[in-house]
């Protein structure tokens, strides 16, 4: 039977470079926390193998960090044209992106007349849940024109899960939209 045995000789601490830092590693440590393949190594690996496994510097570039968060980029909704004083809602999906369950902790609107009605609080792993968003322009019955408040979602941590963007037109009640652009021209008077 084959008995692999390590150097008996002392070796103390190797430098490395890893990232740009430089680390310290000892040989015993070096050696817990490498794990060879059966295919590439049979045997346990000496410390020479490990540091030249650790130390040896990467061919290709880092692979980019899974993403654990879920999508955050702003999404922007329409609710189109609101009569001015009244109150306008939509069902918007927000989907969990992670692979872990992530819980909506706190809700800051941009303004006062936006609110939000959810069901649940916690999201699972790739699934989407559908919240109601409420804009409520009674208080504002003068108020016309467009309206873009946005909508953030935090976890218990501050960290911002959502960025809801929600547009609407607010028109007076006589209002009509006119069908085409209209182009201005001067009048014969104004020449």
């Amino acid at each position: 039977m084959f008995k692999a045995t390590l150097p008996t000789t002392r070796v103390g601490p190797h430098r490395l470079r890893l990232l740009g830092i430089v680390v310290i590693v000892a040989p015993a440590f070096a050696l817990a926390c490498y794990a060879p393949t059966t295919a590439r190594f049979p045997f346990p690996p000496s410390i020479a193998q490990v540091y030249r496994t650790l130390a040896s510097p990467r061919k290709e570039p880092f692979p980019p960090a899974r993403a654990v968060d879920p999508d955050n980029r702003p999404t922007s909704f329409n609710l189109g044209s609101i009569r001015a004083g009244s109150a306008a809602e939509a069902r918007i999906p927000l989907t969990n992106g992670a692979n872990s369950w992530i819980e909506i902790a706190n809700v800051h609107a941009s303004c006062p007349c936006l609110s939000v009605l959810m069901a649940e609080r916690r999201i699972a792993p790739r699934r989407t849940m559908y919240v109601t968003v409420r804009i409520d322009l009674v208080d504002e019955p003068d108020f016309t024109g467009g309206l873009c408040p946005e909508l953030q979602l935090f976890d218990s941590n501050g960290r911002q899960l959502f960025l809801l963007a929600v547009n609407c037109d607010v028109v007076r009640e006589n209002y009509e939209r006119p069908v085409r652009s209209v182009r201005w021209a001067p009048r014969n008077d104004e020449k």
